[in-house]
């Protein structure tokens, strides 16, 4: 499906093998994340609560050991952060996006502009997409300062696509345009194209994904967009709505605004408790601010929280594996971009209601423990050939020297999958354990490397969600 942004995926191979925790052999291993067949629940069932003292939590943690025959280096040197809270167990499911909830996004986000229905583009605005497409070709000086002089070549490469693409579509294109209000229906993804408006791919022509879009024209000058997508399958499912500009590429006429990461803060809470939600906590943020080229880009991710413990960000959670106990879901994850003071964009992901408190206060397992858990796993499951692309010429050769230096390990909490429950997930405590990789002495940038469950220590495997 097309969609303005991504969830967030780890996009090296190395990285990616270590966060795997090798769930991805057979299910007769019995490796889910209830692998101690019934621990948890028990545990949970008990009511007895956490100890903190008991726990024996220490502020820094330092060691070091080796996998696959020294092969692979291991050094901890690691700030500890617990959370002084009770930690819950909470069992939830899938939030399917409403028709109203839609409306509500328009209400605040469109500025009180009237919503209409997708409309294919006139033979005009045809032409004005193809004379923008020439006009940044024909500039390379200012295509190199926008992508990278390295991108240059790719992207003319696309925009002649593109370019190719509307030649063709101007020959059906309409005279005249014709708008409808919004009916705030929900259609097959296929009926947009059908309608000659880019709705997305439809997914293996299936038609299994429901979709409501919504545009509107003049929003500070530009056009805005609003669209969900619903999917209930067992193949995986998909709840999203996203709202963007959909020619984002053209906002150099917004004036340039500098504005301070607090700021970008509140103007995002506030547009979160116009459209209702709530229960969410700020994850991360980033800022590119460029005076010269008249841009200020803040960008803020939330996470779900529950009992004010915030969830962990998941990776790209893998919503086709094939694997019968995989959770077919993305992590939920809820992304605000601010441009020179405006929103420009907001994506709400995987939603999810709350269906009971399994525990409020729900007993965790020792530092120690978890610790114990976290070097099993790394020394059991992590070889050479299993954490280096064979493929990659950077790794021909096998005396390269690999390094992972643990620098946080951090307690929170993380949705896994059931093993035999469809339709809800459960919420729990979790240590997260996150560093960085060295290659020859390059550093390949910080990833997590193990999730732990802090009720029975069992590992987590990101990427399948148990």
């Amino acid at each position: 499906m097309s969609m303005r942004y991504a969830a967030k995926v780890f996009t090296i191979i190395f990285i990616n093998a270590l966060l795997v925790s090798g769930c991805r052999q057979s299910p007769d291993e019995d490796i889910v994340v209830n692998k101690n067949e019934g621990t948890m629940e028990k545990i949970i069932q008990q009511g007895k609560a956490s100890d903190k003292e008991s726990l024996n939590i220490p502020e820094t943690y330092t060691d070091s050991f080796a996998l696959d025959a020294d092969e692979i280096k291991v050094n901890v040197d690691a700030k500890v952060h617990p959370v002084d809270t009770p930690l819950s167990v909470v069992r939830v499911r899938p939030h399917v996006i409403t028709a109203e909830e839609a409306q509500k996004w328009a209400e605040v986000l469109f500025e009180g502009k009237t919503a209409y229905e997708p409309h294919t583009m006139t033979k005009q605005e045809v032409e004005e997409k193809i004379l923008w497409y020439k006009q940044r070709i024909s500039d390379k000086e200012a295509l190199a300062a926008d992508v990278g002089e390295e991108n240059v070549q790719s992207t003319i490469e696309s925009y002649e696509e593109s370019i190719a693409d509307f030649e063709k579509a101007y020959e059906s294109a309409p005279d005249a345009e014709l708008r409808q209000e919004c009916r705030w229906e929900f259609h097959p993804m296929g009926y947009y194209n059908e309608i000659g408006y880019d709705g997305g791919m439809d997914e293996e022509g299936l038609n299994k994904t429901q979709q409501l879009v919504a545009v509107t024209d003049d929003l500070n000058g530009h056009t805005g967009q609003i669209i969900v997508s619903n999917r209930d399958e067992e193949d995986y499912r998909l709840n999203l709505m996203a709202f963007y500009y959909l020619d984002e590429h053209e906002m150099s006429d917004i004036p340039y605004k500098k504005i301070s990461a607090e700021e970008a803060v509140s103007i995002a809470d506030k547009v979160l408790e116009k459209l209702g939600i709530e229960g969410w906590a700020l994850y991360s943020s980033d800022n590119n601010s460029n005076e010269d080229e008249g841009k200020d880009y803040h960008m803020l991710i939330y996470t779900p929280a529950y009992g004010n413990v915030p969830v962990i960000q998941g990776p790209g959670v893998d919503v086709k594996s094939e694997d019968i106990y995989a959770s077919n879901y993305y992590y939920s994850s809820l992304r605000i971009d601010i441009y020179n003071g405006i929103i420009y964009g907001v994506e709400w992901i995987s939603p999810l209601e709350e269906v009971k408190t399994e525990s409020s206060d729900v007993e965790t397992l020792p530092f120690e423990k978890v610790y114990e858990a976290f070097r099993n796993q790394m020394k059991s499951k992590y070889t050479r050939d299993k954490v280096i692309d064979p493929a990659d010429p950077t790794f021909q050769n096998k005396e390269a020297s690999i390094e992972v230096n643990i620098t946080h390990i951090t307690q929170g909490l993380f949705r896994i999958k059931e093993k035999d429950n469809k339709e809800e997930f459960l919420i729990v405590p979790v240590w997260c354990f996150t560093g960085e990789v060295m290659v020859n002495g390059d550093n390949w940038g910080e990833s997590e490397f193990a999730m732990i469950n802090a009720v029975d220590g069992s590992t987590i495997d990101t990427f399948l969600g148990y």
